[in-house]
Parts: C-alpha cells; sequence; structure tokens
C-alpha cells in the first residue's frame, strides 16, 4: 500500500499505488516513405518489453500542416509497430513519442521521489516525463474543424479509432480513392477532418469503422 495520494481540485486521483500514468518511454525521428501502393507513410518502430501487458500510447509531431491518420498498428511480444498515411513529402521527418504505463514497461525508480506498490514495483518516478494529454477529440463523419491550444508549446497526436473512406476500381480492386479522417498540426491549432490521401476522388465507402475517428492531443513541450 503506498501511503501518497495526490488529487485534483475536482477529486480525481492523479498519482497512487495503480501506476497507470504513462511516461516517455522513448522519442525517436522517422522519415516519411512508401509502402506498396500507398503514398506516404510514417513506418514506426519500438522495441517492447515481452512482458508489456498493454499497448503504448503513440503520437506524432508531423511537419506543419502535414495530415497524418493510422492506417495499421501490430503489437508483438517484443515489437510494437505504427503505420501512419501523411500527405507530408517522402523524405520528411516526423518526431515519434512512445508512452507507456510503469507496471507494463517498469521504471527505475531514480527520481527524487518515487512511489512503490505492495510488490516493489515503482508506479512513480519524479524522473520521468509523464504524458501530458491536452484534448479528446471526436471527428464524427463529414465534420471539419480547427481547434486552438495554448500558444509557445509543441503538440503532436495519437489517432486512437481510426476512419477511412474508399472506393475501388484500380486494378485487382485496389483502393483507388483513399479518405482518411486525421489531424494536421500547424502551431498550436489542429485541423481535424477528411482529407484527401490517394486519387483524386473523395472515397464513398467506409473501411471498418463509419462511426467516427478519435484523437488524442498531446503537449511533448521539452520532450
Amino acid at each position: 500500500m503506498v501511503g501518497i495520494e495526490i488529487y485534483n481540485d475536482d477529486g480525481a486521483i492523479l498519482i497512487d499505488g495503480s501506476g497507470h500514468n504513462h511516461r516517455l518511454l522513448h522519442k525517436w525521428s522517422v522519415q516519411a516513405t512508401t509502402a506498396m501502393a500507398m503514398v506516404s507513410i510514417v513506418d514506426a518502430k519500438l522495441a517492447v518489453s515481452a512482458s508489456a501487458g498493454t499497448s503504448p500510447i503513440f503520437a506524432v509531431a508531423a511537419p506543419p500542416g502535414a495530415w497524418v491518420s493510422l492506417w495499421a498498428m501490430n503489437l508483438t511480444p517484443t515489437q510494437a509497430n505504427w503505420k501512419y498515411m501523411t500527405t507530408g513529402a517522402r523524405g520528411a521527418t516526423h518526431e515519434c513519442y512512445a508512452f507507456q504505463d510503469g507496471l507494463s514497461e517498469p521504471m527505475a525508480g531514480t527520481g527524487l521521489v518515487v512511489l512503490r506498490d505492495a510488490a516493489g514495483v515503482v508506479t512513480f518516478d519524479a524522473d520521468a516525463n509523464y504524458a501530458s494529454i491536452v484534448d479528446m477529440v471526436f471527428v464524427a463523419p463529414g465534420q471539419a474543424f480547427t481547434r486552438t491550444y495554448p500558444a509557445g508549446r509543441k503538440y503532436a497526436v495519437s489517432n486512437t479509432v481510426p476512419m477511412v473512406w474508399r472506393s475501388s476500381g484500380g486494378p485487382g480492386g485496389g483502393w483507388t480513392n483513399v479518405s482518411p479522417y486525421g489531424a494536421a498540426i500547424s502551431g498550436n491549432q489542429v485541423a481535424f477532418g477528411k482529407y484527401q490521401y490517394r486519387g483524386t476522388s473523395p472515397g464513398s465507402m467506409s473501411s471498418g469503422n463509419s462511426v467516427g475517428a478519435w484523437f488524442m492531443v498531446l503537449d511533448v513541450t521539452g520532450l
């Protein structure tokens, strides 16, 4: 049992012995490339612990104005792999961030303030950089809007639930017109909505999810 609990003004627990707060596991840069018949794609890979029980939170800070949206995610006992569609030029650099909770990926416990659970696992380490989620955004079909956040900060987005509209008709029935719902960061503003990724006509059929897309906006200033 941990003898310290920190609450906010609304009575919600911010820090205790449960250890579910996500902290920065790794930051790295990925250059946009191509895959199969797609256009530009961000293919980010990260080695993970075989004992990790949850999927890390992945966020990307694309070049200004470049749209990004989740194409695929694969998690094995040793590697996490995120593939993001992007309108950024091939070769452009995307900054990537992965956050994980301290129970799935244990922390060293080197900070000035360290909390441990009954099993001795570090659940809070003052040396860690914790995820700062500033917004959860839902985008319904047909919606497009922009949100403004405090200036002077750096932001990244995580597409937690993707939504893609497409139409077929290419060779072998391939996708000729692909219109994902994504996000584009420009300074302290983030645009959300459908963008044209491949082909010249908007997609007319949903691929998988037709309810809406979800995004997390994270403040990654100083990470």
